[in-house]
């Protein structure tokens, strides 16, 4: 795997010179006569550069060939700071100004946070900033999970009239014929509490990640439908999975699949 890394090294280094390259991967002039010699030095692509601006993998990838941080080390769990698991500098301390907020990491000081010696690091420009967070694996499989689950449990416990389990049902109904005319739809079954609520720890939507994407528009009309419009956590609520709407509208307006890049 080292040799990959370097080979996909000098590959972006080629793409950012512009140019034919008069050397191999390994460093190694071509010999003259050859066509890779005859061509190093001319254009590549026209005169126009190829930048490697941002990696993307999940935190496993990350951790096992770009040598992160692992998110299992409480003292060390994050590649972009200094955060810690507990102490003065705990990640769960979410308020506004928290200390751990001060410790993120720039491109002058990374290093002294973590030094990997994978060679994609050498690449002029590119530093651990970046390693850019998995869309799918920190919002679908990540704190929306548990979003989605919280908001369930209130509407199967407070605001629906029937009993938790029947509660769950008519969610599940709804949601399958809210869902009928779009293309993504959520192909769990709700027939358990445990859907929701795990035996132990905080509310959480269980499903894969397509499941968890094709929601937005299904939970925010229930909500609209069966919150209460005196509550103040309940228009909170409202808002969130408005807003929640509208991002994953746009998320599907400017996708890859229609050329669009981050």
């Amino acid at each position: 795997m080292p040799a990959f890394f370097e080979l996909l090294r000098w590959s972006f280094e080629v793409c950012l010179a512009g140019k034919w390259p008069a050397r191999d991967w390994r460093g190694i002039r071509y010999p003259p006569g050859t066509p890779e010699a005859r061509r190093s030095g001319s254009l590549l692509c026209g005169g126009y550069c190829g930048v490697l601006v941002q990696l993307n993998g999940d935190l496993d990838y990350y951790a096992k060939w770009l040598e992160t941080p692992r998110r299992s080390n409480h003292l060390k769990p994050c590649s972009l700071c200094k955060a810690t698991f507990r102490g003065s500098t705990s990640w769960l301390d979410n308020r506004p100004g928290s200390a751990w907020q001060g410790t993120c990491l720039t491109t002058a000081n990374w290093r002294s946070h973590w030094s990997p010696n994978n060679p994609i690091f050498r690449l002029p420009g590119l530093s651990g900033l970046s390693c850019s967070m998995d869309l799918m694996h920190n919002l679908y499989l990540g704190w929306l999970q548990y979003f989605y689950g919280s908001t369930m449990v209130v509407l199967v416990e407070d605001c629906l009239p029937d009993s938790p389990v029947q509660n769950l049902l008519y969610i599940s109904n709804f949601i399958k014929e809210y869902q009928k005319a779009e293309k993504r739809q959520f192909k769990q079954r709700l027939q358990k509490l445990t859907m929701i609520q795990p035996k132990k720890g905080y509310p959480k939507l269980r499903g894969r990640a397509a499941d968890i994407q094709s929601l937005h528009g299904a939970l925010l009309e229930l909500w609209t439908q069966k919150m209460d419009r005196a509550n103040t956590q309940h228009r909170q609520i409202r808002l969130f999975l408005d807003l929640n709407h509208q991002l994953q509208n746009l998320l599907d307006e400017f996708s890859p699949t229609f050329g669009f890049v981050s």
